[in-house]
């Protein structure tokens, strides 16, 4: 009974939060995939779980070290891979342009693809990067912000020679 207490109260407090938009806090985005080589964007979920792993402590220590709390219940790090629901082919790839008056010539083939204009798409069609979230007081956000940038600019000048990923 007192169990389910506590987890209605967590639950009132955190509907609470919602209606009065006091959502958790992004404090940092990192993109890793922009500089990624095609066998690293393909690496299997053990692979990636680890530099997501390798990532949150870096962060939790950057974090802790400036006095803040960084346990789980005050900071979330999640992943986030982003397509366009082809992973990493083109949209464009599918389109198809037909003839004037192909429209009612049901036997009309495709013209042949035009010109590719490869400087107006982008080079990707997908992102893999972690994002991370401040979930303690509203008055520590803008510190442990900034602990997320210092050691996002550390990070990426370490990794500046292998180009592992970049911060944004």
């Amino acid at each position: 009974q007192a169990g389910g207490d506590a987890g209605l109260e967590r639950a009132r407090a955190l509907l609470e939060r919602i209606q009065v938009n006091d959502n958790y806090k992004c404090v940092g985005d990192q993109i890793f995939s922009r500089k990624l080589t095609r066998e690293e964007l393909a690496m299997g979920k053990a692979e990636q779980e680890r530099l997501v792993r390798r990532l949150e402590d870096g962060v939790r220590a950057a974090v802790g070290a400036r006095g803040l709390r960084s346990d789980r219940a005050s900071l979330e790090v999640e992943t986030r891979h982003v397509h366009h629901g082809q992973r990493g082919r083109s949209p464009l790839d599918s389109l198809r342009f037909f003839g004037k008056g192909s429209a009612r010539d049901e036997h009309a083939q495709p013209l042949p693809q035009r010109q590719r204009h490869d400087c107006l798409v982008p080079a990707s069609f997908e992102d893999k990067g972690v994002r991370v979230f401040w979930k303690g007081p509203p008055e520590d956000c803008e510190d442990v912000r900034e602990a997320v940038l210092a050691w996002e600019r550390q990070e990426a000048q370490g990794r500046e020679s292998d180009g592992t990923f970049e911060s944004q």
